[in-house]
């Protein structure tokens, strides 16, 4: 399955949501993410078997972390997308560390590249300003995601869900 471990947006959701509707407006032709669609990636993993989907259970039931906030800061333009870009948080780049970390030691083969974390509004657009934003969310679990196709249509299932807590 192709997979990936991210975080769901519950706090600053609606508010991203009449976020798209205006940008919408803006760019009827855009390749809008669902709703339910909606995450932070923390790490990609990319296509996983059976065996490998067992060792990031493993890692992410030994996850020793408290929860955390965020903050969205801007929607900005990445390439042909409209992101909203997340501020610096060491809570979510030692969270991407920790993970990073433990599944390449099991053999991950993971992009070495530095965490850029954002979230996806709208993909095939330009945008030509940044506009600033002030959303926050609390973290409060880790997610092992499937990305995978049903009836024509991108889908992020939820496989696995790590409720974030300090031991």
């Amino acid at each position: 399955m192709r997979a990936f471990i991210g975080v769901e947006l519950l706090d600053c959701q609606p508010e991203l949501l009449k976020i798209q509707d205006r940008l919408r407006a803006r760019f009827p032709d855009g390749n809008f993410t669902l709703s339910s669609n909606l995450h932070l990636t923390v790490l990609f993993l990319g296509d996983i078997d059976s065996s490998k989907q067992l060792q990031v259970s493993l890692v992410l039931n030994k996850l020793n972390f408290s929860p955390f906030e965020i903050t969205i800061s801007e929607l900005t333009g990445l390439k042909d997308m409209i992101i909203a870009k997340i501020d610096s948080s060491d809570q979510l780049s030692e969270l991407y560390r920790i993970l990073f970390e433990n599944l390449s030691a099991l053999g991950f083969a993971l992009e070495n590249r530095p965490f850029f974390p954002h979230v996806t509004l709208v993909r095939k657009v330009r945008l030509k300003t940044d506009e600033p934003q002030k959303l926050q969310t609390k973290i409060g679990e880790v997610i092992l995601f499937s990305s995978e196709r049903i009836e024509g249509v991108l889908t992020y299932r939820p496989v696995q869900r790590k409720i974030l807590k300090r031991n």
